[in-house]
């Protein structure tokens, strides 16, 4: 290569600036896929289907109808009263007992993930630098970008998952020992996202700009990051077991993935209003995709195993794991849709019913 170009290689400025503009490309290059997709058909695989479909005697109304009609909810997709309109398309509203829901299910999830699943909760900013946007894998810039900036400051972004903010807490770190890992840390945060897509099951509460999700987010040693993402799926598996819902998990093949993820489950719930299985959550192992860009290390020491004398270390980078513990407006259409009633009732579910005060939804009365 070097003597088919060399006015590029005998001029430092043109060498440097080469480099500068392979690394940037290198950096767009997706992630390799688990082998097991290698020769395999590209299409989703349903791994497992958990709980019993409700046998409705009626034909079950969409989510956002039954809010709707009980007063608890208001959308600016259909004009359907005016408290969801300010925020223009794609943006809602809750009231009454439907907030009550909305706060029960993200401190039901903390405190299983903190007090069960052994997580550190973290807070974290809705704002968020576009290069750490970039790192995690995502382009916070361009027409098709779901990222929102700021005209008068583009490098300043609204964090559309707490997985950016969580995966930056130890930018420029390396971990002493692989012992202090894994870390896993927690997070509820507002997300904010463009959300180009349309179409009649994404309406409503389905796909918004703006919604409330807690995340979690894992950081490991590089031989134990399926081990940890199998740990995720497992609390995800567990915590909407215990909801009483209708889901399945699906292996995504690699055409379905996005540029940091290795290999990612999704959790897709039945919406029956919807006659529609629903993305409700997803858990990515990401490798060391992220941390290379955010430049995470950890140091790995080999011992003797006749005298435990250190034979040697060595830096690695560690891998990253993500996943959606609790999606609010996805948990809100698969209860209602679920647990809906012919007289238009909703009946909450039993581990949520001593936080929320009842047993059902109950219409909201405006006094």
């Amino acid at each position: 290569m070097k003597n088919d170009f060399p006015h590029l290689f005998n001029n430092k400025l043109s060498t440097s600036q080469l480099a500068h503009e392979l690394l940037n490309s290198y950096k767009k290059l997706p992630n390799h896929f688990h082998p097991i997709w290698k020769n395999k058909e590209c299409k989703i695989t349903v791994t497992d289907i958990i709980g019993n479909p409700k046998d409705f005697l009626f034909k079950p109304k969409k989510s956002e109808s039954i809010l709707h009609e009980l007063g608890l909810a208001y959308f600016a997709d259909n004009q359907s009263g005016k408290l969801g309109i300010p925020g223009g398309k794609r943006s809602y509203s809750l009231r009454g007992d439907l907030i009550k829901l909305e706060r029960a299910l993200a401190r039901w999830t903390l405190k299983r993930l903190i007090n069960e699943f052994n997580f550190t909760p973290i807070v974290i900013p809705n704002l968020i630098n576009s290069d750490i946007i970039r790192a995690c894998g995502f382009e916070p810039h361009g027409l098709r970008t779901q990222v929102y900036s700021f005209s008068g400051s583009p490098n300043t972004c609204l964090a559309g998952t707490g997985e950016m903010p969580l995966a930056s807490l130890h930018i420029g770190e390396c971990f002493p020992s692989d012992d202090i890992l894994p870390k896993r840390y927690c997070a509820l945060s507002r997300c904010y996202r463009a959300e180009a897509k349309s179409s009649g099951e994404m309406s409503g509460l389905y796909r918004v700009h703006y919604f409330d999700k807690v995340e979690m987010f894992g950081i490991v040693e590089e031989t134990e990051s399926d081990k940890l993402l199998e740990e995720f799926v497992t609390i995800q598996r567990t915590l909407f077991t215990d909801l009483g819902l209708h889901f399945r998990i699906v292996d995504m093949p690699p055409n379905e993935l996005g540029p940091p993820a290795y290999r990612k489950f999704d959790m897709e719930a039945y919406m029956p209003g919807r006659d529609y299985w629903g993305e409700i959550s997803s858990a990515s192992n990401c490798t060391d995709y992220q941390a290379k860009r955010l430049n995470i290390k950890y140091k790995k020491f080999y011992f003797d195993d006749n005298n435990g004398d250190i034979l040697d270390v060595h830096t690695k980078y560690v891998h990253t794991i993500n996943g959606t513990a609790c999606a609010i407006p996805r948990m809100i259409i698969s209860i209602v849709e679920q647990n809906q009633t012919k007289d238009g009732r909703v009946i909450i579910p039993e581990v949520l019913r001593p936080m929320i005060g009842c047993h059902e939804l109950r219409p909201f009365e405006r006094k």
